[in-house]
């Protein structure tokens, strides 16, 4: 990887001689990830694209992602938490966009994408304690920093049309 300054002042990141799937480990295994629950989703999301890059290296995936030190039991438990039930739902939640997203089947949609919208119903429909907007603004976070310049927009427009489509309606106002 050859990392060169812009004229701006901020960094631009150049990726050689990886394949894509290197270039984005490399990526990853570089930043470093706050305990915080949003920390938590951004481990969730490296475990379950692990998984869904090596199938049946889940606990390997967890043990290494999620197990570091500095992480506190709660911010752990809630990445296994979410892990599962994205594992145990994938069906339902893959349904669920494949009902929704026109003209896109979850195998044509990015692995990174699909993974992201299905964190954010898991936490949608299993996880009550996360008011429907703040799982919304936390996935298109996640597609602004791990996917492509469209991904987020994708992720909102399809996690939307599920919230209006059950009628999940947030608990929390703007400014809030």
């Amino acid at each position: 990887m050859e990392i060169d300054d812009d004229s701006s002042g901020g960094r631009r990141e150049r990726l050689l001689k990886f394949s894509s799937s290197e270039a984005e480990e490399e990526l990853w295994a570089q930043q470093k990830i706050p305990d915080t629950r949003r920390g938590a989703r951004q481990i969730a999301l490296q475990v379950l694209y692990w998984e869904a890059s090596s199938p049946g290296d889940l606990d390997a995936a967890l043990a290494e992602l999620a197990g570091g030190s500095g992480r506190t039991d709660e911010r752990r438990e809630l990445t296994r938490r979410l892990v599962d039930c994205v594992i145990q739902h994938r069906d339902e939640f893959d349904e669920l966009i494949n009902s929704t997203a026109s003209h896109w089947r979850t195998d044509r949609i990015a692995r990174l994408d699909a993974i992201v919208i299905r964190l954010a119903l898991a936490e949608l429909l299993y996880f009550d304690d996360i008011p429907p907007r703040v799982s919304i603004d936390e996935a298109v976070e996640l597609a602004k920093a791990y996917g492509s310049e469209q991904s987020y927009a994708f992720v909102n427009g399809v996690l939307d049309a599920i919230v209006s489509a059950r009628g999940l309606v947030s608990e929390v106002g703007p400014g809030e």
